[in-house]
Order: structure tokens, then sequence, then C-alpha cells
């Protein structure tokens, strides 16, 4: 067959199955697997008529069939509609043979986005025809191949649902604009797999390395796929020294546990949580894009005159705002108190379609700076409260300064869930740090005791000695 009369097909089969799962059509199946959607669309074509239908669907009972052939040009269709970040494969746990589909929470927004950028004039389509693209060139359009980062993932085996989620993340990646290349989408039956893994590490931008107990076993040990990955990947980074290309990813474990000895110390990006914390995804986000801060411009050197007016800042002063701080255990315990919620510095919700963006920070003005150690106490609290609902937000939690933060949330749903845990974690936390000081004072109090009566004894004797 011409391969003019297979993008033909293909482009018959993808507007039908859009059809299909868009509920634009009715069918009588739910297209949420690929039987009952090759059976929806092969009934849309069959009632379509002969224009529209192509050669070979046949009635077999009550419902038409596709021809082998355009059920294996059905397949390419979701696998393209997968990598565009318009459907996603789920699993089936009941079945895990039979995979389902879903539409993706932005699908209607890409399929308008392309829809627009096909829609483009006719001499704009012929000029471009004339220039074909040289062998082994993109075809994206050069504002694509110019912006979007190219990003290999690179992740063990585990399980099905690790496999799972591996795939939804790459999903979600590609719906922010990111060319995300993996096995489960480029690699089909009879591909050399060293080839593929070497030309995905040697020519992607950045390789995200989703770290498991598993992963870090399979690499240190050279196991596998993994261990040759692991292989090509250390010996780009000695004969280049690119270490920002790799980015490990923490999915599960923790980084003692988890991370490869070679990735050890790197900067790392945390998406263990279920879901996974959407700060650490856009700083990741972030970094893939290169839109990262940046350091302000350098003003002018200073003259002699104004550095030696300059008073020189000691440096235990410099460094105390680094330094971890206990609670003052000479006299009670001032507890913290939670004064308002600061209305002016309440977030705003990205509202962009993606999941979480309805969520945004809401800060909490405290009656005083608490130390360290009352903040890292009140954080381990509140991911582990004494009470709570089934809507509490484990991980939300942080304090700045003079006041608490909860991102991830809303107002409403501070009101509503939030307020009470607040308040049971802090009145927790001052309780705990109440004893933990007067503990401290009582001890200090100890050895102060100790060390008078030491004073006292010492001199009593040395009173008593004479040397006449």
């Amino acid at each position: 067959m011409a391969s003019t009369d297979i993008q033909a097909r293909l482009r018959l089969l993808r507007e039908t199955a859009l059809s299909v799962l868009l509920g634009k059509e009715k069918v009588p199946y739910e297209p949420n697997q690929f039987n009952c959607l090759a059976v929806d669309v092969a009934d849309l074509l069959a009632r379509r008529g002969p224009a529209s239908k192509p050669s070979g669907v046949s009635i077999g009972g009550s419902h038409a069939q596709l021809p082998q052939e355009d059920e294996e040009l059905l397949r390419e269709v979701l696998a393209d509609l997968q990598r565009e970040g318009i459907l996603l494969e789920g699993l089936n746990s009941a079945n895990p043979r039979w995979p389902f589909f879903r539409l993706t929470i932005r699908a209607e927004e890409i399929l308008a986005k392309q829809a627009a950028i096909t829609s483009v004039p006719e001499t704009v389509e012929v000029a471009a025809s004339r220039e074909e693209p040289q062998r082994g060139e993109g075809t994206g359009s050069m504002t694509e191949q110019q912006s979007s980062p190219k990003v290999f993932v690179s992740y063990s085996w585990d399980d099905e649902p690790h496999k799972s989620w591996t795939r939804d993340f790459a999903t979600r990646l590609r719906t922010d604009g990111v060319d995300v290349t993996i096995d489960q989408w480029n690699v089909v039956p009879g591909d050399r797999l060293p080839h593929f893994m070497e030309q995905a590490i040697r020519e992607n931008s950045y390789v995200l390395i989703v770290c498991t107990p598993k992963y870090k076993s399979k690499s240190d040990n050279r196991q596998g796929g993994v261990g040759y990955e692991g292989d090509i990947m250390t010996a780009e980074v000695y004969a280049k020294g690119n270490h920002r290309k790799y980015i490990p990813i923490l999915r599960s474990g923790d980084w003692t546990t988890a991370i490869p000895s070679w990735l050890s110390g790197k900067y790392s990006i945390d998406l263990s949580a279920t879901p996974f914390s959407e700060d650490q995804y856009r700083d990741l986000l972030a970094t893939l894009h290169n839109l990262r801060d940046q350091a302000p411009p350098l003003g002018p050197v200073p003259n002699r005159a104004g550095l030696s007016r300059a008073t020189p800042v000691p440096i235990r002063e410099a460094v105390k705002p680094f330094l971890r701080t206990q609670e003052k255990s000479g006299g009670e315990f001032e507890p913290i108190k939670i004064l308002g919620v600061l209305a002016d510095e309440v977030g705003e919700p990205l509202n962009d379609g993606t999941r979480r963006s309805a969520l945004y920070a809401v800060p909490f003005k405290l009656s005083r700076a608490p130390s360290s150690e009352w903040s890292d106490l009140f954080i381990q609290t509140w991911d582990h409260p004494p009470q709570y609902t089934t809507s509490h937000r484990p991980g939300i939690a942080r304090v700045q300064g003079d006041r608490i933060v909860l991102t991830g949330t809303t107002i409403e749903e501070v009101k509503t869930v939030h307020r009470d845990t607040l308040k049971l974690v802090v009145d927790t936390v001052n309780t705990q740090i109440a004893q933990v000081v007067n503990s401290r004072h009582a001890a200090e109090q100890a050895k102060a005791d100790l060390q008078q009566k030491h004073k006292e004894n010492v001199r009593r004797i040395a009173d008593d000695m004479k040397f006449d």
C-alpha cells in the first residue's frame, strides 16, 4: 500500500477515534478499552457511508468490524495521541492485560491549539511544502524545535503501578512543553535496546532519573538496562563534565536508599508523595525550560571612601540566621499564638487546567518568630497530627520567620478543614516545647547546683589547709 494511502487512513482513523472519545458521536460501547473503541470506530465509519468507510470494514453480527490492518493503524493513532498528551493509558486492576483509555485533563486545549496551527493560510502551506526537511530532521515546527527541551526518562521496571506512574509523569511533562522520550512510547519489538539507550542519553538535553531502591540496586551493581544506562551516563559525565544534564527524581524510599552512588550529593527533585508536590514539579519545569531565577546585575564597585565608612558585620552576627536555635530555658516558655490570616499575602491560583492548579498558599501571622526547634516539631506534628480528618494535607506546612504558610490549599479549605487541625498542632507543639524547656531548665539548674557545691567544697577544704 502506498504511503499516501496509509497517511490518509491514519488521518481518517484519528478523526473518527477523537469523535468517539470526545463524545461527539453516539456509540454502542463505552470506549474505555481498545476492543470497544475499535467497534465504535468501525460502527461510526459504517454509518457515515461508503465515501468515508475504509475498504475492508465488515458488518459482523450487529456491529461493524475493522480489518486487521486498520486495527494496527488505530493502535498507532492511539500511541500518537498518548505522545501528544491527549490520551492516557491506565491499568485495569481486574485484568492488567486489558488497559483502558481516557482523555487527559488538557486534551481539548491541546486539540484546539493543534487546530489553530493547522488552519494556516494556503500560501504558507504551499511555501512550506517546497522546503522538504532533510533526512533525520524532526517534523515539528521551528518554534517547537527551538523552545521545547528534549528529555529522556530513565527508570526501572519495579512493577506495573510504577511503570504507569512513569508514563503519566512523562505525559504531564509533554503537556507542559517538554519533549519526553521513554521506552514505553519509543521502543517496539525488533528494536535494539542498547542502541536505543545510547541514542536517548546522547541526543537528549536532560536525563531524568526516577530513583527507587530497586533502581539504586541495579545501577550500583550494573544490572540489566539500568546498569547499562549507568555505564553510559557516568562515562559521559567523566568525558564532558555535564553534571547538570542528569537530574535525580525521588519516587520511593529516601535519598540514602534510592539514589545511585554516582548521583549522591546532587540537587534533586522529590516527587515521592502521592499526589506529588506541585512546588517540586514546578522547580523541575523551571529548570528544563531554563526559566529559573537569575542573579540580579552587578552594581558598580564602591569607592574607597564608601568602603572606609562601612561598618563590618561581625561573623557571629552574619551567620546567626543560618544557625539552629532553641527556645530559651531561662524563665517560663512563651507559647506561640496564631494572630490570624495575612489576607494581603494570600496567593492566587494558576487555574491553567493542570492538576492542583486551583490551589494556592495561605500565610498566618504568629505572635513571635519561633525557634527552629519549634518550627521543626511543628512541621513533623502537622504531617502526623494527633487528630485529623480525611481531607488533611500532610506536607503543605512550613514556617517562615514569624508566620506559618500552608501551600497547596484554599482559604475555604482552611476554614472548613485546616483551621481546627492548625490550632491543635500549635497547641500540641507548645505543650511539647514547654516540657522540653522545663526539662532543659531543670537539667541546667541541677548542673549549676553541682558546680556551686563543688566550688563551696573546694573553698572549705582550701580554707582548712594550713601551711605554717
